[in-house]
């Protein structure tokens, strides 16, 4: 398991291979959690990501599928009000290999909306189920460190 966490305890990048027993440590159980499921094996561009997210949230019909009305919607969610929202993605490998600038600005725009949720006093989660995403960010934090 390799978790990447800056200072905010709001925000979680946990990669979990799929058959690791710390999937109970999900927070999907407790009381007023939104949990999103992200099929990954669907999602292969930016496109494709906006419809998972817009359709598993439950966003209203002016949502714009763009980075900024992303951003927009994960910060107002009045319409599904909760103390943390968890959003689990397996096989995000689909689009890191597909189109790695929308994985990556997908991770920059929910480390934004984290930080705001945390100054709510909300949690805000991203858990990353795939056995790839978890190599790379192994061998990245080690370059990293060696460095």
């Amino acid at each position: 398991m390799i978790n990447i966490s800056n200072d905010n305890p709001s925000f979680h990048w946990l990669c979990l291979s799929p058959g690791d027993a710390r999937q109970s440590e999900l927070p999907t159980s407790q009381r007023n959690v939104v949990t999103v499921q992200l099929a990954g094996d669907l999602i292969i561009d930016q496109e494709s990501l906006m419809r998972a997210i817009s359709t598993e949230m439950h966003f209203p019909a002016y949502f714009g599928y763009n980075w900024n009305a992303l951003e927009d919607c994960l910060r107002d969610l009045q319409w599904i009000p909760a103390d943390n929202y968890c959003f689990i993605w397996k096989d995000a490998q689909k689009l890191l290999l597909n189109a790695p600038l929308d994985f990556v600005t997908f991770l920059d725009v929910f480390f934004e909306v984290s930080e705001w949720w945390h100054e709510q006093g909300t949690r805000f989660q991203l858990w990353i189920m795939d056995d790839l995403i978890m190599k790379i960010v192994r061998y990245s934090k080690d370059a990293i460190i060696t460095q």
